[in-house]
């Protein structure tokens, strides 16, 4: 357990403070916007670049990885989406974008820094794999189980799934 807790503590500890700087009133919005485009759009892809470049990639793939991280995407998926329609009663699309949304792992802000924390370089491309394979293989089956939906309320905000 403290192993565990080893692994966990700094990212969460890192975590609330920043929360708390925020809430106390140290940093402004535009610090953590500003630090969101850095991480986002510099950071974030040279790290996943650098790791994959470095990477001694299987021979084989590994299926059971795979089939388990998605299998547990889809899970999430699907068990927010039916919570989001039934205890709060939104349509169709909002249901998608909501379980699109809770299906989405974070693993660029929490599951990178958690899983090099506890494998090291070795755990380090299955994660960026699976961080950059997420989002496109999620966006195709949340545009078509949404697309009818969009049609009927093209006005709402979460319509942006079903554009051409």
């Amino acid at each position: 357990m403290w192993a565990s807790l080893a692994i966990v503590l700094p990212v969460f500890g890192l975590i609330g403070l920043g929360y708390a700087a925020r809430r106390l009133g140290l940093v402004s919005d535009a610090t953590g916007e500003g630090l969101s485009d850095f991480v986002f759009t510099l950071s974030v892809p040279c790290l996943i670049f650098r790791t994959l470049a470095r990477a001694e990639l299987p021979a084989v793939q590994p299926w059971g990885y795979w089939i388990a991280y998605f299998a547990a995407v889809a899970i999430v998926w699907a068990v927010a989406s039916l919570a989001a329609g039934r205890f709060f009663h939104v349509g169709r699309t909002e249901a998608v974008a909501a379980g699109f949304a809770a299906g989405q792992a974070n693993t660029v802000l929490v599951g990178i820094p958690l899983i090099l924390k506890a494998y090291g370089e070795e755990g380090a491309v299955p994660c960026s794999c699976s961080s950059r394979s997420t989002s496109r293989s999620s966006w195709s089956p949340a545009r078509f189980s949404s697309k009818d939906a969009g049609r009927r309320s093209a006005g709402s905000p979460s319509a942006c799934f079903c554009t051409r």
